[in-house]
């Protein structure tokens, strides 16, 4: 998972969402859909570089290093660790005022399942075969 957004810039405000392009599909157990902010949590989840129109990917080959939003410049997108990610998403959490963030699915077929309990649509590779 890589983080991108004010959190790299070192211009985030308390309750800044958590910017995050997730490299691989299992990442996605690192957090809860519950803590997207499409539901009013801290984390703006990405999956495809060019998947939203204000921001602006820089690959090389086929690593993505940088990420320009709409707020500000290029910053070069950095690795985060799943305990440092979980951190942040508890600390965001609670300024935006939830007692505790859910606790992660444990398989992909639960966070799809959690997805649709949600009303939201599956992004495609989600209705794949789960990876071994």
């Amino acid at each position: 998972m890589l983080l991108f957004g004010s959190r790299c810039r070192g211009d985030h405000r308390p309750g800044s969402d958590l910017d995050v392009f997730v490299e691989d599909v299992r990442e996605l157990l690192w957090f809860h859909p519950h803590v997207c902010v499409e539901f009013g949590g801290p984390v703006d989840a990405f999956w495809d570089p060019g998947e939203c129109e204000w921001t602006e990917a820089v690959l090389n080959s086929d690593r993505l290093l940088a990420i320009r939003d709409k707020w500000g410049p290029t910053v070069e997108t950095r690795p985060i660790t799943r305990e440092d990610f979980s951190n942040l998403v508890d600390e965001a959490c609670r300024q935006r005022g939830f007692d505790e963030p859910p606790s992660p699915p444990a398989t992909l077929e639960a966070w799809r399942t959690a997805l649709i309990e949600l009303g939201q649509t599956v992004p495609w590779f989600l209705e794949q075969e789960e990876p071994g």
